[in-house]
This record gives structure tokens, sequence and C-alpha cells, in this order.
């Protein structure tokens, strides 16, 4: 029986492939991530700051990233969240095309009036 998706262990383990990294080191192409800790853990500026050198192809703390679109899944406030990228595009404008636009994609999961 073959089911879409669903590999045998022993299988997946042996077409295991180098990874290609997003972030070196850190994340994983082609992969979910996510950031879990406590409120005020700087979970969403970490978060941000990743995906947007991802999104515009610069270092992220020294480690090399992958320049490729981003969809940023936003589960708190939205208008917080977009203060938070104009005050990142704005420290980071030396490193980045000033006219250019990331390839970065908000999604919001709570809802907004």
């Amino acid at each position: 029986m073959t089911l879409p998706r669903v590999k045998r262990l022993k299988t997946a383990i042996e077409s295991l492939q180098p990874p290609q990294w997003l972030i070196d080191g850190i994340i994983e192409q082609k992969t979910l991530t996510a950031l879990i800790g406590k409120p005020g853990s700087f979970k969403t500026f970490i978060a941000l700051d990743m995906a947007l050198c991802i999104a515009h192809g610069i270092n992220w703390h020294g480690r090399k990233t992958e320049k490729r679109p981003v969809v940023y899944c936003c589960g708190e406030g939205v208008s917080g969240f977009y203060r938070r990228a104009a005050g990142w595009l704005i420290a980071h404008r030396e490193e980045i095309d000033a006219d250019g636009d990331p390839d970065l994609y908000i999604l919001c999961l709570l809802y907004t009036s």
C-alpha cells in the first residue's frame, strides 16, 4: 500500500540528504519554523529579524542566509508587528536596497477589523 507523502522510517533515513540552510546552521530550507518561549522573551523580534534577513538575503548575526520568499504567520497585534518591521527597515537601511520590496508575505492569524 502506498500513501502520498508517507514514508517508512528506514526509507526516509536512507534517503537523507545534507541540509540546505536558509540561515546557516539554524533553519533548514523547506521547513516550518516556530519560536516558542515565555511572554516577553523577544520571540517576535527574533522571528521578524530572521524573516527580513532571509527575504533580503543579508546575513543574520554573522550567519549566511539564502535569499528566499518568506511567509510570516502573525499571531499577535498586527499594527505592532508592522511598527517593528518599519523600525527594522530603518535600522538596516545601509544593508538593503532601499527601493527593494522584500519577498515577505504576512499571514494574519487573528481577526482584525
